[in-house]
């Protein structure tokens, strides 16, 4: 087994946020941007965001033009819940100014998100901008559950236009695809339009926009959110993370699952259907074809359809890659593992398009596989970002062998100084990583500290037996975990 001396140089990086005053956090924001570090400059944005201030935003602001997809995420995410015209302002600028960012859909998708949270008038234009254009699921859903966040008459107008345009709303058939692509947005249309309306039509988009061809004229916006069914209720609070009602508990768990649902069974009809539909696809050399028939079938779990899907991995359109890639890490099947195995054996220079390449690794942590070890402790020094280290971690985390404890352990004995200009704090940022992935491979929480895991390891080693089941974890790190995988503790780990 090859052990991996860096995996968890990660683990020297700065760890949990300061409250920082103004002048402190313009400072530390400069200082960050001035030197160039991904490190530095997600250190001082998580440090900052707390303050809603017009210099500090100006400054966050700098990380939505960062190379580093870690930074950007953080700006992002800073900014969203910054609620000040200063940072609404700076999300809109990224949407119109980076036409390129649509082809890192997690990217995108936060993107919505974040400008949805302002619940902003100004913002409806944006979420209903081209909505077919680099259509996927989550971001599909996202325009669609952020219109629901903003209370004006022109949200609910914009859905319907939408939903005109759909052949899963009756309309025009703006998403030419397969059949398994229909009903993927009936949920959330329904609970937007519920939300926006204080009605309930169903799921039906065709029912909605009868309602709104009869009640347009007279309807209007409340401007507190409606009394609503409890399924709606429900899915509003698991997507946004918080209450539907001001006095309302915090929703349990967020929606965990894959997004494309799971058929072990398909039947021979789907299976042929869904790889014609690909291939069709692949033909039209239509990258937003593609990325629709990848998705419409990856909730299909057959091994033609893991074939037909592979032809995503060695196309040159990024979205299609990731596509393809979160899709065959979500079937965990076999031969889906195989061929992202393939593809990082294949690619030696992969590294370099870090989105790309983190999403490989966690797809390929996904399956918890054993076959896996080798392949998440191999040169981590290639690509060594953020978002790489953090998918090797816990992707180790999850395959239930000896090996993945022996792997981190290793790692963190050999982990030493970072260069000179990276100081090295006593609560390293992804230490907490690490104790999630070596908890939920052992049960054990001896420390926080490598030196903790280490001499837990020097006294139980001889001793120790891994366990099928997952073991019981600090509510903390379970809902890490989740929020990580976006998948229940307990699914998908394997031996």
């Amino acid at each position: 087994m090859r052990l991996a001396p860096a995996i968890l140089l990660v683990l020297a990086l700065p760890a949990f946020a300061q409250q920082l005053t103004k002048q402190e956090a313009v400072k530390k924001l400069d200082e960050a941007f001035r030197k160039k570090d991904e490190i530095l400059q997600l250190d001082a944005i998580e440090d900052s965001a707390h303050l809603e201030d017009t210099a500090v935003i100006q400054r966050i602001s700098k990380g939505l033009r960062s190379n580093s997809p870690a930074v950007k995420s953080a700006a992002m995410r800073a900014l969203g819940k910054m609620k000040h015209p200063s940072s609404l302002k700076a999300l809109h600028g990224l949407y119109r100014s980076d036409t390129k960012l649509r082809k890192s859909d997690d990217l995108f998708v936060l993107l919505l998100k974040s400008i949805a949270q302002h619940g902003d008038k100004s913002s409806v234009r944006i979420l209903s901008d081209n909505p077919y254009r680099g259509l996927t699921v989550a971001n599909g859903t996202a325009r669609i559950m952020g219109l629901s966040n903003i209370r004006v008459k022109e949200s609910a107008e914009a859905l319907i236009q939408a939903g005109r345009k759909s052949a899963g709303h009756g309309g025009s058939g703006a998403l030419k695809t397969s059949a398994e692509w229909a009903g993927r947005f009936d949920m959330p249309f329904r609970t937007a339009m519920t939300i926006l309306t204080g009605e309930d039509v169903g799921l039906s988009g065709v029912a909605w926009d009868e309602w709104w061809r009869k009640n347009r004229r007279t309807f209007k916006m409340s401007p507190e959110r409606p009394k609503v069914p409890a399924g709606v209720q429900q899915y509003w609070e698991q997507y946004w993370r918080k209450p539907y009602y001001k006095d309302g508990e915090k929703p349990d768990r967020d929606p965990l699952g894959s997004p494309y649902g799971r058929n072990e069974s398909p039947t021979a009809d789907q299976v042929k259907a869904a790889v014609g539909n690909i291939n069709e696809a692949f033909k039209t050399k239509d990258d937003q074809l593609r990325i629709n028939a990848i998705q419409a079938a990856a909730g299909l779990v057959h091994p033609d359809i893991v074939r037909a899907i592979s032809k995503g991995l060695r196309v040159n359109n990024k979205a299609v890659r990731l596509a393809a890639i979160d899709a065959l890490g979500w079937m965990k099947h076999p031969d889906g593992l195989k061929q992202l195995h393939r593809m990082y054996r294949r690619e030696k220079d992969l590294f370099r398009q870090e989105e790309v390449f983190a999403a490989l690794l966690k797809a390929i942590g996904r399956h918890g596989h054993k076959s896996s070890i080798k392949v998440l402790s191999d040169n981590p020094y290639k690509g060594l970002t953020i978002h790489a280290g953090r998918a090797r971690i816990l992707g180790i985390g999850r395959i239930r062998h000896r090996d993945s404890v022996e792997t981190l352990i290793q790692a963190m004995r050999l982990t030493g100084r970072r260069p000179r200009d990276w100081r090295m704090p006593d609560n390293p940022r992804f230490l907490e990583e690490a104790n999630i992935a070596m908890t939920v491979l052992t049960g054990a929480t001896p420390g926080t500290s490598k030196d903790d895991w280490q001499k837990w390891w020097r006294d139980n080693k001889r001793k120790f037996r891994m366990k099928k089941e997952l073991p019981k974890i600090p509510k903390s790190y379970e809902t890490r975990w989740e929020e990580y995988w976006n998948e229940p503790y307990g699914e998908g780990t394997q031996g």
